[in-house]
């Protein structure tokens, strides 16, 4: 339990410093009359690339959650053969 609560600290710090870090960022007006190094460098990152990296890695999850089910055996399961009807005289 110890390792849980360490690491949901260190989530809870990360967090925090990206919200603080947020914060201070530029804004794309205040970019614009960088040189092209700085503006590089300073710009904020695409709201739509974040949103597109979300989406993905979700689809990601879905996938890996679906290759292998929850409960599901080692082995895959196998179907009866088909066999013909006997006919009794």
């Amino acid at each position: 339990m110890n390792a849980v609560t360490r690491h949901w600290s260190a989530v809870r710090d990360a967090l925090d410093n990206e919200r603080v870090r947020s914060r201070s960022v530029l804004r794309t007006e205040e970019t614009d009359f960088l040189p092209a190094a700085l503006e590089v460098v300073e710009r904020p990152v695409s709201p739509t690339a974040r949103a597109t990296a979300w989406v993905l890695l979700g689809l990601l999850v879905v996938a890996l959650l679906w290759l292998f089910p929850a409960g599901s055996t080692s082995s895959p399961r196998r179907r009866a053969s088909w066999s013909p009807p006997t006919t009794s005289s």
